[in-house]
This record gives structure tokens, C-alpha cells and sequence, in this order.
């Protein structure tokens, strides 16, 4: 039989994953290009080595190539060590990069620095094995003759180990003829063209780059006609290579205008017709169109004459990207040309046509699933399908089983009893962080916390490893504030720059002296530094208008630590909320001890009402309750503050001005006891304006605003908070892992997950997001 194609681009595909499935034998007649070759690939790679300055990627790939005296596992390491570290060129002839820093490997837990020490021994393995391989030809001249780039490049291929990589993977390829045909192909083209180059180029003097671009250029063009491995296939060609051999059945697919005749692309200086007029002047050129359409339409009628017994022409409706088409004029000439041709529509094919066992269960199930879902009715289904359903599922329990498995949404939505308890027996304690990825999406918790891929470490500095230094950062100076708050009250905002150097160390954050030294780390650190300036900057200005001072910084909660955690009673066993509040701030007064607390942001995170009631930000509300067990302190409002510079949309250039509305975005963002006294407090020159606390709403008394809360008010916020903690964690013990990213605004969670290939929810056409309602503060207001 065989398969006669007018567009392979249209059903290529189909075709390999149906015969796939099928395990029907099949031979694609297809001329390869010679670079999609694996053994070309390699060659590229060693010439790129050169004309890239070691690119990580050709580096790989002549690493990855075959079989040679590296172990696998030390490879991986390698890649996971020069991407992370950003190994480039001369690099990876500098010790300095492959040395690790005693200073730094001390401060690591031993599980870690044993990790450590594995990859740099890896690293190293490989670096010597790999250089000892390419220095000479990566040190040789890299402007010369094209001569000598030849000679260069053969010089390294021809060596001992090279050598044995190619043979071997060429070996180990040998038993599969249609590869080993293409593999003798591949070389003999290479050397060919090679020759050709020397000779007609031998002399012209090229960088080793413009070298790789002739070769490899001269690779793309190439192609390599492969002879089938065996009779005993289904021949696949296209209509204008296919045209020897006959064949019992022949299907000619694809009779479409968008796919025959081909649509022609003029490249000719010359056009047809001007070509015409030369002709008559007895000067015959080529007309490429008039040569093509010869050669398609003496390739159509050969392939009509292929079928001894039987031939098929199909002309589809819709193409992939159900577009309509239309029927070819070749098609139509066909059937002008034999007005006896049986038609036959798709669905009567397809109808008594007789199908393999595993497709007929498919179809079987498809049908079964649109019964399910309503979209069918039984009497519109083949009656074979139901038979063939009914006949399994009496003999073929198994087979039964799958075929229901196939009418569910296939969908793995909460774990087996068992195997949740097995998973969570010994979780005692939750972060605040982990709780709200879960409420963020069930499946994202899942994936991260429980499964936990190993992901590629960035070389560049993150936004979480300055938010470590800002915290790091702010804890000492604060600590310094509290012994001697009017030094640091005289300083102007420039002092605050000297003061922030002093208090920076790399090595608080762990952060090694190679990725401290690279000079966008450099940068993207001096930005930091200045941004937790005016930070340290604006908290100054803030303390003194106020009459709260703080007592605690960095105040860790949870099992064993200073403060006790938030406790989730499951009955069975009891979780523990656990974290690190960054300030607690103190007044004592006749009435008592009131506190707040306050929670420093890097990011642009504010207090969302919305997302604190769904579990998704409830740092502020947990923290305050773990403030809460502090003796008989009573807590009055907590808060996010920001210690960050903005970028400030002004036309002015008064400098005095862009600095006010600086200060304005770095209030304080969260929520607070309605009680003059307390606001005042918290800041001394609220009766002009508030520069300490952001308020929301349009009610012009502060003490009317949305986010101020009577202490009922506050009290049935978090009781809502706690019960919504208490659900969640009951659920996540007991399994849910459900793809179910939350929506808020039309911005979902999946955004930015890291996590979309492996869930892949967004390309699911029942998703079905978490819609977060706006919730007002009317719910929280006194009546």
C-alpha cells in the first residue's frame, strides 16, 4: 500500500503518530536534510566551538554526542554548573571559576556543602577531560586561510577520541538501515564538501566564524535521498518524489488548490514572460513555472497509475487550522476525465471501514464520552462501537476499567486516603508562604512542596535573595536605632547610603564571591542598596513621627521559638503556623501596652482585602495573631511597609517635590484599631496629612476610612481568617491537589507559575478558574 502526499507539512505528523499508535510499519520517502543528521549536528558543534567562543550549547552537544569515557551523571552536573554560573570563552581556562570558596562552603548545612563539593569535583571532571580535547584546535588562529581552518578542523576530528565517539555512535546505528544509509551519506557529502571548498576557496583568508558559516550554510542546502529499509511497509512520499514501484492500494491525499498546483516563489531576475521574448530570439532560458508545473503534473498522472487494484483520491473541507478549502482543479479535472469514479463523503468511509482493536476503543470511547456528556444521544452512535463496549466489558474487566477511566475527565483531583496520610504523617508545622500557595492553587502546593522537582538555579541575583539582604539589612540598623535613636535622627538622606554600605555583606545571604563579582549582580545590588537607602531613609522619618518604638525585630514564631505558632487542632494531630515577623512596634502608655506590626516588602505587594479573605495573603492577620501571645501587649493594627524606591511620574524638577511624592508611596499598607489616640500615635502629624499610614476610601476623617476598623470589626476579620486557615489546612492533609489557580480581576495565579508545562491548565478547555469576588469593607464595618 501506499500513501501518496501533495502537502507532507499537513499530515506528516498525523500520519507518524497514527502509524505509531498503530505499530503499522511504515517508510517515510523523504530527502533529510543533511544538518537534522545527528552526526552533523556533532561536526556544527565542533566547529562552533571555535567560531562561538564556547557556547554553552555547542559545548553540551560535543559532550552529549555518543559514548565517550565521561560519566553521564558528571555531565549533567557540568550543564547544571555553567549555566548557573554563566561559564563563557576563557572562562573555562581560569581556575578562579571552578574553585570553591572555602569562606562560603563554611556556612552551608552539611547536606549542602556535601552537594556542593560533588558538583565542583563534577565540574572539574569534566572541565579537564573537555579541554584536554579541544585547546589546540580552540587555540589555533582564528583568522586564517580556509586551508588551514580544514586542516584545523580535521586535525580534531581525526583524533583518537574523537574518532571512537563517531564510529561508535555510527556502530551502535548500524543495524538500523535506513539511519546507516544516512550516516555513510552524511560523511561522504561532508567530505565532498569540504573538497569543494579547498579548491575553490583554499586560499581566501576567513575568521573561524565566516569559516563555520560557509560549512554550515553549505550543510542546510544539502539533502540525502534514503532508500526504504524493507518491501514490507506502507510507503509515505510526497506526490513529486514518489513515483516508482506500483502498489495493490493507493491513496492520493491532500487533492486541495491550497496544497496543488503549489504556489510558485519568483526568486528569477528575469520573469516568464521576459524569458518568452528571449525565446523567440532564439535564446532558450528555463521558465521555471512552466518546468515545475511539467514535472508536478507528469508526477500526478504517474502516481495515478501506481494503484493495481485500487486508488484513492481524498479532497478535504478544512485544513488543521480549520480553514475551508477547496477542491483542486487537478481534482476536478479527474473527475471530468473519469465520470465513473465512485464518491464516497468521509462519514460513509469511515462508516465500513474496518479499524485495529486499540483504534477501535478509542473511537469507542469518544462515542461514549459524547453520550456522557450529552452531546450525542445513543441512537446516533454505530451500533459496532456499542457492541464492541458491551462484549469488553463482560470479558475484559480490565479493559472495562479504562474504558470508564476514558468517559472521566482523566483528571487526578485529591489524593487516596493513604496515600495522603502516608505523605503528610509527620507534617507538624506550616509556613505562612506554603499555606498561601495553596490557597493560591491546590496543585501548584502540590508540585512544590510535596513533589519538589529540582529546579536550575539562577546565576543572576534574585528578587528573593534581596529581599533576604533588605531584611538583614533593616534588622541590624534597627537594632542600632534602638541604642542610640538620635544619631540616627540627625543623619540627611545622603548619610543613609554610607549607612547602608556598612551594614551590607554578601555572606549573610549566602551569596558566593564569583556571582558577587559579575557585573550585572554588581548592578542589579547597587540598585538594591539604593532603594533600601531611601528605605532606612523614610523608616527614620516615620519613627519619629511617631510615639511607638520598636522593641522586636526578626521575631521568629512557631514550634521551639520565641512565640508560640498559630494552632490548627485536626483532631488526629495538631499544625502549628510558622514564621518570622520582621518589627513589632511598642507603646506603653496609662491604658497598657499596645503593639503593631509591620511587615517590610521589596516588591510591590499591598494589603488586598480580596486576598486576605480567599487565604491568599495572610501574613499580616497571622502575624498579629502570633504578636497577640506576647504577654498583655493588645494589638492595634498591622501593616505592610515598603522599603523600595519608586519610579515617580512627575514633570517637575524640584527635587524637594519628587522626594514628598516618594515618601507618599512608602506608607504603611494594612489595617488599623479606630481609635484617635492610637492613629495619632502611630503618627504624631496625621491632622495635616498622613505620611506613615495609607488609608483607603473617600471619607474625608481618617477615622472614617475603609481600612479602620472598630476592635469588633477587627475581631470578626480574623475570625473569618482563622476559619478559612483552619479549612485549608484540613484540606491540604487530606490530599487536594486540584489544578483549581485562582482569578482575581481577570489576572489569574497561572501567570506567572512555574509550574504551567508539567499542570498545562491553561490549554484545558474546561478549566475552571478560582474567581475571587471584591469583597467590600462594609462586611467588617460597624452597622
Amino acid at each position: 500500500m501506499s500513501i501518496v502526499l501533495t502537502d507532507e507539512s499537513e499530515y506528516d505528523e498525523i500520519i507518524t503518530r497514527v502509524f505509531n499508535d498503530e505499530k503499522i510499519p511504515y517508510f517515510l520517502d523523504r530527502k533529510k536534510y543533511f544538518i537534522e543528521n545527528k552526526i552533523a549536528k556533532y561536526i556544527i558543534s565542533i566547529l562552533n566551538l571555535k567560531a562561538r567562543d564556547l557556547n554553552p550549547e555547542d559545548v553540551l552537544y560535543f559532550l552529549k554526542f555518543g559514548d565517550n569515557h565521561i560519566d553521564r551523571s558528571e555531565i549533567e552536573l557540568f550543564e547544571k554548573f555553567i549555566n548557573q554560573r554563566k561559564i563563557r570563552g576563557k572562562m573555562y581556562f581560569d581556575d578562579k571559576y571552578f574553585t570553591i570558596s572555602e569562606r562560603y562552603i563554611e556556612k552551608l548545612s552539611p547536606e549542602k556543602k556535601e552537594e556542593m563539593i560533588d558538583l565542583y569535583r563534577a565540574a572539574n571532571n569534566v572541565r579537564y577531560y573537555f579541554l584536554n580535547l579541544i585547546v589546540d584546535y580552540y587555540e589555533s588562529d582564528k583568522i586564517t586561510y580556509i586551508n588551514s581552518h580544514i586542516k584545523n578542523l580535521f586535525s580534531i576530528l581525526t583524533m583518537e577520541e574523537i574518532k571512537s565517539v563517531i564510529d561508535s555512535f555510527a556502530l551502535s546505528q548500524s543495524e538500523n538501515e535506513e539511519l546507516n544509509t544516512e550516516n555513510n551519506g552524511i560523511w561522504e557529502s561532508f567530505i565532498d564538501t569540504v573538497n569543494q571548498l579547498s579548491e575553490i576557496a583554499g586560499d581566501l583568508q576567513v575568521s573561524s566564524s565566516e569559516f563555520a558559516k560557509i560549512i554550515i550554510d553549505g550543510f542546510e542546502e544539502q539533502k540525502i535521498g534514503v532508500i526504504p529499509p524493507s518491501q514490507d511497509t506502507v510507503l509515505v512520499g510526497s506526490i513529486l518524489r514518489t513515483r516508482a514501484n506500483k502498489s495493490k492500494v493507493v491513496f492520493l491525499i491532500g487533492m486541495n488548490d491550497s496544497y496543488i498546483p503549489k504556489k510558485i516563489n519568483r526568486s528569477s531576475i528575469l520573469t516568464d514572460e521576459e524569458k518568452i521574448e528571449l525565446k523567440e530570439l532564439d535564446l532558450n532560458l528555463p521558465i521555471k513555472e512552466i518546468e515545475y508545473r511539467q514535472e508536478e503534473m507528469i508526477s500526478l498522472y504517474s502516481n495515478l497509475l501506481r494503484a493495481k487494484e485500487k486508488l484513492y483520491i481524498s479532497s478535504s473541507a478544512m485544513n488543521s487550522s480549520n480553514s475551508v478549502m477547496t477542491n483542486s482543479i487537478y481534482y476536478n479535472q479527474i473527475m471530468r476525465i473519469y465520470p465513473n469514479i465512485v464518491k464516497i463523503n468521509s462519514e460513509s468511509f469511515f462508516k465500513n471501514a474496518v479499524y485495529s482493536g486499540s483504534y477501535s476503543i478509542q473511537r469507542m470511547i469518544s462515542q461514549l464520552r459524547d453520550i456522557n456528556n450529552g452531546i450525542k444521544r445513543i441512537s446516533q452512535v454505530d451500533n459496532r462501537e456499542l457492541e464492541l463496549y458491551y462484549y469488553i466489558k463482560d470479558r475484559e474487566k480490565d479493559i472495562a476499567w479504562a474504558i470508564n477511566q476514558g468517559l472521566s475527565t482523566n483528571e487526578l483531583n485529591r489524593l487516596q486516603d493513604d496515600t495522603a496520610m502516608e505523605l503528610y504523617k509527620n507534617l507538624r508545622s506550616l509556613s505562612i508562604s506554603r499555606l498561601q500557595t495553596f490557597s493560591r492553587c491546590p496543585y501548584k502546593h502540590f508540585i512544590r512542596y510535596d513533589i519538589k522537582p529540582e529546579e536550575a538555579e539562577n546565576y543572576d541575583i534574585d528578587y528573593f535573595e534581596i529581599g533576604n539582604m533588605a531584611h538583614e539589612i533593616m534588622s541590624r540598623y534597627i537594632s542600632d536605632y534602638k541604642i542610640n535613636p538620635d544619631k540616627f535622627n540627625k543623619l540627611r538622606k545622603a548619610d543613609f547610603d554610607d549607612l547602608v554600605e556598612g551594614y551590607f555583606d554578601y555572606e549573610s545571604v549566602n551569596i558566593d564571591e564569583q556571582r558577587a563579582e559579575d557585573p550585572k549582580n554588581k548592578m542589579i545590588v547597587d540598585i538594591a542598596k539604593k532603594s533600601i537607602s531611601t528605605g532606612a531613609y523614610n523608616i527614620t522619618r516615620q519613627m519619629n513621627l511617631s510615639n511607638f518604638k520598636p522593641v522586636y525585630e526578626e521575631v521568629k514564631f512557631g514550634a521551639a521559638q520565641k512565640l508560640p505558632g498559630f494552632k490548627i487542632d485536626l483532631g488526629y494531630k495538631i499544625i502549628e503556623l510558622e514564621g518570622i515577623i520582621d518589627r513589632i512596634d511598642r507603646l506603653d502608655d496609662d491604658t497598657g501596652s499596645s503593639i503593631i506590626v509591620i511587615d517590610y516588602k521589596t516588591g510591590s505587594q499591598s494589603f488586598n482585602l480580596n486576598l486576605a479573605l480567599a487565604g491568599i495573603d495572610i501574613q499580616l492577620p497571622v502575624y498579629m495573631m502570633a504578636a497577640n501571645s506576647m504577654g498583655t501587649n493588645t494589638s492595634v493594627g498591622f501593616f505592610y511597609l515598603p522599603i523600595k524606591e519608586e519610579l515617580i511620574a512627575e514633570d517637575s524638577d524640584c527635587p524637594e517635590r519628587i522626594m514628598d511624592l516618594l515618601i507618599e508611596s512608602l506608607t504603611m499598607d494594612g489595617i488599623v484599631i479606630k481609635d484617635r489616640d492610637i492613629i495619632r500615635s502611630i503618627d504624631k502629624d496625621i491632622e495635616n496629612k498622613s505620611t506613615v499610614i495609607k488609608f483607603r476610601g473617600r471619607k474625608r476623617d481618617y477615622m472614617e476610612k475603609d481600612n479602620v476598623l472598630t476592635e469588633e470589626g477587627i475581631n470578626k476579620f480574623m475570625e473569618y481568617i482563622v476559619d478559612d486557615i483552619k479549612s485549608k489546612v484540613r484540606r491540604l492533609v487530606s490530599g487536594d491537589i486540584k489544578a483549581f489557580p485562582y482569578i482575581l480581576n481577570k489576572r489569574s495565579e497561572c501567570v506567572n507559575c512555574d509550574y504551567k508545562a508539567i499542570c498545562k491548565f491553561s490549554l484545558k478547555k474546561d478549566k475552571i478558574y478560582r474567581k475571587i469576588e471584591n469583597r467590600d469593607w462594609k462586611e467588617f464595618k460597624e452597622e
